[in-house]
């Protein structure tokens, strides 16, 4: 892993785009050449399959928003950083967290294979199901209605994972 002061030597970070650019490399040899005429200036990275960004540096790929992180806070994130706002190429500053892998699932949101329509709730054996969370600390309530469904899971996500609860 790269130190985050390897990071600035080689990348500026702009807070109001999110973006990455290639500073220009010191040095005369034709492959510094080569690479500030091809880089240097320009913006680093690239969209992965999945929306989220990624750079490569030193022959190794690196989240985009793990290298943000670390350019900010002069660390790499222990566990995993969250997008606030779902989306995976808003890698601005304020817009990413710290968090764990439960409070990161948290944050998703609707899945699009929902038959309800309604993140958390299921329809089962003629009742409707509320779940929330996972792993020991899951919480599952059975509704006559769906509008009792979607009050018992916002009610049961936030209560287990606070700021990090997307109910929508």
């Amino acid at each position: 892993m790269l130190r985050p002061e390897r990071l600035k030597e080689m990348l500026d970070y702009c807070p109001t785009t999110g973006r990455l650019v290639w500073k220009p490399r010191a040095g005369s040899s034709r492959s510094v050449r080569v690479f500030n005429g091809k880089f240097a200036g320009k913006p680093a990275g690239r969209p992965g399959t999945r929306g989220y960004w990624y750079v490569k540096i030193e022959q190794r790929s690196y989240c985009f928003s793990h290298v943000v992180w670390a350019l900010a806070t002069g660390s790499w994130p222990q566990e995993e950083i969250d997008h606030i706002d779902g989306d995976q190429a808003n890698n601005r500053l304020s817009n990413l967290r710290e968090a764990t892998r439960a409070q990161n699932g948290a944050n998703r949101g609707l899945h699009k294979n929902s038959r309800s329509g309604v993140k958390g709730v299921y329809f089962s054996k003629g009742r409707w199901v509320a779940q929330a969370g996972g792993k020991g600390n899951r919480v599952v309530r059975y509704c006559n209605s769906i509008e009792e469904a979607r009050a018992a899971y916002a009610g049961a996500v936030v209560s287990l994972y606070g700021d990090y609860a997307r109910l929508a």
